[in-house]
């Protein structure tokens, strides 16, 4: 997958993560975001890095709803 959008990330989320400069997801978050927003157990393993974080944190943010992304925002 080629842009964040392409993993289901909803509006705020996408605005959020343009505003911190990232727009490509790693190979980690294609695999990860997906699975964490359709409600899978997951556990990622990769290296240091490969953005492992964001795999997990992205779909979280998107769950918790409105007010979360400016939270996020605020933290990085």
């Amino acid at each position: 997958m080629e842009s964040f959008e392409e993993l289901g990330l909803e509006e705020e989320v996408l605005a959020a993560m343009r505003e911190a400069g990232i727009t490509k997801p790693t190979e980690i978050q294609c695999v990860g975001v997906p699975a964490v927003l359709s409600g899978t157990s997951v556990v990622l393993g990769s290296h240091t890095g490969s953005g492992k974080t964001l795999a997990y944190l992205l779909p979280l943010v998107q769950v918790l709803g409105p007010g979360t992304v400016s939270l996020f925002t605020l933290a990085r």
